[in-house]
């Protein structure tokens, strides 16, 4: 069977994912690549952060969110708390390890991205950008956008 395009473009989106995971792997803030994203996923949904909400965001099970939440309690990057509005719901906050960790891990992915694309124009640059903005924004991506954003 033949490969189209969108075979391609799928190989080459997943060899970026891995190559940014493997990059992660660098403890920044002394924060690893997945404890990072999780901390990013508390702070996009902040003030109204849960567990369940941070697992539906990140693709992962809800077991595996609350003990990645507790380490991250544990080594004080984000605080639990009940909510204000539901006493039986908990929400999570990050701290100031937490918003800098964030920040670090941010700071090093822009890095990474301007170290690979130095040699390349503006004009190449804003064009990836929007071509990859508007295949997010592409109808048939909605559902898996939504879950993640």
């Amino acid at each position: 069977m033949a490969r189209d395009t969108a075979d391609e473009l799928v190989d080459v989106l997943r060899s970026l994912v891995r190559a940014g995971r493997t990059s992660d792997r660098t403890t920044l803030a002394g924060v690893g690549g997945t404890t990072a994203r999780l901390l990013s996923h508390v702070a996009a949904l902040e003030p109204r952060a849960s567990v369940s909400t941070v697992a539906a965001a990140s693709g992962v099970g809800k077991p595996t969110t609350s003990r990645q939440i507790a380490a991250a309690e544990h080594a004080g990057l984000v605080v639990r708390s009940a909510d204000a509005t539901d006493r039986r719901a908990i929400t999570l906050t990050l701290t100031a390890a937490g918003r800098t960790a964030v920040e670090e891990h941010r700071t090093a992915g822009a890095s990474r991205i301007r170290s690979a694309t130095a040699d390349w124009s503006l004009e190449d640059r804003d064009a990836l950008l929007q071509l990859l903005e508007r295949l997010l924004r592409a109808d048939a991506m909605q559902p898996q956008v939504a879950q993640f954003r």
